[in-house]
């Protein structure tokens, strides 16, 4: 499938799903987009902390949670909140989606960059490597640009619910 490179606020994607990469400890990192997400979504957040005290979060997994709109998935790219994500987490979460997105019910994901800006050449390189095997098509967000939507013409629809 195809993959679309956008900058704006994945919380107002076309996409059915929205990906955040998250740690396996169930702690929100102090930046923008997790403030959003806390703000827009609590119940998720709340189920978010709850399954990482529990020790469910495995890093590399994937969580979807099919509550709201969009989906969110929790790309478990870290052990910890401190440090930087795994590379092979990465690719574990999208060899899930190779392997279980159909079956998950996923028609179209939006990816919210997982890594840094030194990171980035490696994890965009990542993510097309992966984004033909996937089969949904995949967006992926350079920046997260709150309240800035990305072109309708840019992002693949979710084709409904």
């Amino acid at each position: 499938m195809g993959l679309t490179v956008v900058s704006g606020d994945i919380f107002a994607t076309q996409a059915q799903t929205a990906a955040l990469g998250l740690n396996a400890a169930g702690r929100l990192p102090a930046e923008p987009v997790f403030t959003h997400l806390q703000d827009r979504y609590p119940v998720f957040v709340s189920e978010y902390r709850r399954q990482g005290r529990a020790g469910r979060l495995r890093p590399g997994s994937v969580w979807i949670w099919r509550e709201g709109i969009p989906w969110l998935a929790a790309f478990i790219v870290r052990e910890t909140p401190q440090g930087p994500p795994r590379p092979r987490y990465i690719e574990a979460a999208l060899l899930y989606l190779y392997h279980h997105g159909r079956r998950e019910g996923l028609r179209s994901l939006a990816l919210l960059p997982l890594v840094d800006a030194l990171e980035w050449p490696m994890f965009e390189d990542l993510v097309r490597q992966y984004a033909p095997l996937i089969a949904v098509p995949l967006v992926l967000y350079r920046a997260y640009e709150p309240g800035m939507a990305a072109e309708a013409s840019d992002v693949p629809p979710s084709g409904g619910t």
